[in-house]
């Protein structure tokens, strides 16, 4: 039986790469390469190019006299092979990522930590990868892998008819039709406005990649992560997270809800919420958000090791710097909601605990419906 092409990435670094190469050997192929020796041959091989960001041992560009042939880093040199790419390659497909371990000085102002998707689309890349991964990180090898492989999926070339385009949308994304939350988890993707249309054409698909690793995936939309889960259960996150993880129960029950398209592992699990709504209807006999009915539901259904929360309308709490979600669920009468810059208007509310807003700058992001409760907080 002849096996599929893995994906293929080209890594570019000044200096030995043994580490990387080992990490990402066990689920692609790895063309590393130092930065003089990069060949358009190696661009048109490769799903993913990672650059690491520091490239200072590079003879070659000592070499040149002109400014204009110095990258000065892994994100100008970047630039500089997707524009060759553009020209003379002509595919698009291909993603560009940077391997660094000093975010801070890549994140432009922006709070590095948990921010990757924005330090990304702030320098044109489809990703930033820290080198200083934490144990609640996913590992690089599974999420280079995963992009790789969404890009591999890519078609050659985008779909014109419209339906057409849907339908391989509905089809990267794994939508599961053979649900009966499959329809309107089908409308809550297509009120996220996902680019399907001439912008996925004239990247080819590209725009699509993007809009999941920048606007769906790190934030609160049609797919929830375990603490926004947790939340809609009436539990605390930790006892889901220990049911998930030792509970055949727990798993077989929630497996339907769990997100399985493209890049499904980039992040971690997410989950369908119009499936959790659905399921909640069902269990609850149309009490979906009478907590107390909810919260013996799932004990019942899902797990006994589920701790319930005691208050009856859980939010998830956002880190006020850097306005990633928190372990942190509270009562939403202690909680305001904020908008900040880069929050998209599809997505579900970003809460901060009310003592968040003393800090001026938090302050300033309140919604104006809540703004009354901060001018009159002690």
């Amino acid at each position: 039986m002849i096996q599929p092409k893995r994906p293929v990435v080209l890594t570019i670094d000044d200096d030995d790469q043994n580490a990387t190469e080992l990490k990402l050997q066990k689920a692609v192929d790895v063309l590393a390469r130092k930065p003089d020796e990069v060949t358009t041959a190696d661009l048109k091989k490769a799903n993913v190019i990672l650059v690491d960001y520091q490239l200072e041992d590079w003879p070659g560009r000592q070499e040149v006299h002109s400014i204009s042939l110095q990258p000065g880093n892994g994100v100008a040199l970047a630039a500089v092979l997707r524009s060759q790419v553009e020209e003379h390659i002509g595919d698009q497909r291909r993603a560009f990522a940077i391997h660094s371990g000093k975010l801070d000085e890549l994140s432009g102002g922006l709070p590095a930590l948990s921010r990757e998707h924005a330090i990304a689309r702030t320098l044109n890349l489809e990703w930033v990868f820290s080198k200083r991964q934490n144990q609640k990180s996913p590992k690089l090898d599974v999420q280079v892998a995963a992009l790789a492989g969404a890009v591999k999926a890519l078609p050659r070339k985008w779909p014109e008819n419209p339906e057409k385009a849907q339908r391989f949308v509905s089809r990267l994304l794994a939508t599961p039709p053979q649900q009966p939350w499959g329809s309107r988890a089908a409308a809550d993707v297509e009120t996220c406005h996902p680019p399907i249309h001439e912008w996925a054409a004239s990247t080819h698909g590209m725009a699509l990649l993007r809009w999941l690793l920048h606007q769906v995936l790190p934030y609160p939309s049609f797919l929830w992560e375990d603490r926004y889960l947790a939340a809609r259960l009436c539990v605390k996150v930790e006892s889901l997270r220990q049911a998930l993880a030792s509970e055949s129960k727990a798993r077989r029950v929630l497996e339907p809800l769990r997100y399985k398209g493209v890049l499904a592992e980039f992040l971690g699990d997410r989950w369908w919420r119009a499936g959790v709504e659905h399921m909640l209807w069902e269990w609850t006999d149309g009490e979906p958000f009478n907590a107390v009915v909810v919260r013996d539901a799932v004990q019942a259904h899902v797990s006994k090791v589920l701790e319930p929360l005691k208050f009856n309308r859980p939010v998830v709490c956002v880190d006020p710097q850097s306005f990633r979600p928190l372990d942190q669920t509270i009562d939403v009468i202690n909680a305001v909601e904020i908008k900040p810059d880069d929050w998209p208007a599809y997505a579900e509310q970003a809460w901060v605990h009310i003592d968040s807003t003393k800090d001026e700058g938090i302050a300033a992001l309140v919604v104006p419906q809540d703004r009354h409760r901060i001018e009159s907080a002690p």
